[in-house]
């Protein structure tokens, strides 16, 4: 697998690949495009510095959560709607960044729920 993106981590290969990783990941809009990022999942609290990580022609979906242990709760009830949003941007061919702050404790709850999705995609659009 080849990594196009600085501080994230390449999951799924393909058109649409699925990154997880820091959000110092999503400030540069050059590796974005050319790995075929056009959505983007932030999983930051209200409060992180977010200059220059919106980029024009990238759909984004952010999901308020601190970056404390009791989060895992909270982002559990929003998995449903960040798996929705992952899926339908890989169904029409667009790459998906996952980020939190530093790309490590919600990339842990994240990444089994995106890594499920992947193969269930994998599996539909084989057939």
């Amino acid at each position: 697998m080849s990594n196009l993106i600085p501080e994230a981590s390449r999951i799924v290969d393909g058109s649409a690949p699925l990154y997880l990783g820091a959000v110092a990941s999503a400030r540069s809009a050059g590796p974005l495009r050319a790995a075929n990022i056009k959505c983007i999942v932030d999983l930051t609290a209200k409060g992180v510095d977010h200059e220059g990580v919106r980029h024009k022609g990238i759909r984004y979906l952010h999901i308020d959560v601190a970056d404390v242990p009791a989060a895992a709760a909270e982002l559990g009830k929003r998995l449903p709607s960040v798996t929705a949003f992952i899926a339908k941007a890989r169904a029409v061919g667009s790459g998906v960044l996952v980020h939190c702050h530093y790309g490590k404790a919600r990339y842990v709850h994240t990444h089994a729920r995106a890594r499920t999705h992947a193969r269930t995609h994998a599996r539909t659009h084989a057939r």
